[in-house]
């Protein structure tokens, strides 16, 4: 079950994240259109986070990307330690996470198997 504060942690942390990764982020490989902040998951006393990504491309460009977000993970606390106002500031931990993406994968099967279906309908 988790606090009310860990909620507000991770709520927070997601916001700002995705602030500095749309505004802030210097390199061009990185667009708002490109990574989304999906979710943060605070630990229990709130000194770690699990910042989950859905980073839209292919298999190499979400690679590229993710490298580059980990490679920038002490710009990404630092920001965080600004903006918090907390005195100690949560170690980050990144995962890609592929909801999205896996979405969108069943959304194209079931229109395939809808086609399929209208198709055979009618040539009976």
């Amino acid at each position: 079950m988790t606090s009310h504060r860990q909620d507000r942690m991770s709520i927070e942390i997601q916001r700002i994240l995705s602030d500095v990764l749309q505004n802030e982020m210097k390199d061009p490989r990185i667009s708002s259109e490109s990574i989304t902040v999906s979710r943060v998951e605070a630990s229990h006393d709130v000194s770690f986070a699990k910042v989950y990504f859905s980073i839209l491309g292919n298999e190499a460009e979400r690679k590229q990307i993710f490298a580059i977000v980990e490679k920038a993970k002490g710009f990404l606390r630092s920001q965080l330690a600004q903006r918090l106002q907390v005195r100690h500031v949560p170690e980050l931990e990144f995962k890609i996470d592929m909801a999205i993406e896996q979405g969108i994968r069943m959304s194209v099967l079931l229109d395939k198997l809808r086609e399929k279906e209208l198709q055979d309908g009618t040539e009976k």
